[in-house]
């Protein structure tokens, strides 16, 4: 099988525990800015896939972070909590894991 070549990234949802911790560290250390804020009311997430019995209903908040090109010019960093269904599971304990750490 031939790999396909990644030639741009356009945007990435980061799911977090803590909103504000999370913009915190994207916007010090990685020196990325907050543009968008999407924090919208409880709604029907039919189209989200979550594990069964969690509900029809979904609620988010949530910043999108750009880096000093700004929003159009560089990918978008969607930092997401979430409300409805609240966050499960805590992150690993070292960085020797898959995924985010």
């Amino acid at each position: 099988m031939t790999a396909i070549a990644v030639r741009d990234i356009g945007h990435c949802n980061v799911n977090c525990s803590s909103l504000e911790r999370s913009r915190q560290f994207y916007t010090d250390v990685v020196g990325l800015k907050a543009y968008t804020h999407t924090n919208p009311p409880p709604q029907e997430g039919g189209g989200f896939p979550l594990p069964a019995g969690e509900g029809p209903t979904v609620q988010w908040d949530a910043w999108i972070m750009h880096d000093h090109r700004g929003p159009g010019a560089s990918p978008a960093v969607d930092l997401l909590e979430w409300k409805i269904p609240g966050p499960t599971g805590a992150p690993y304990p070292t960085a020797n894991h898959l995924g985010f750490y």
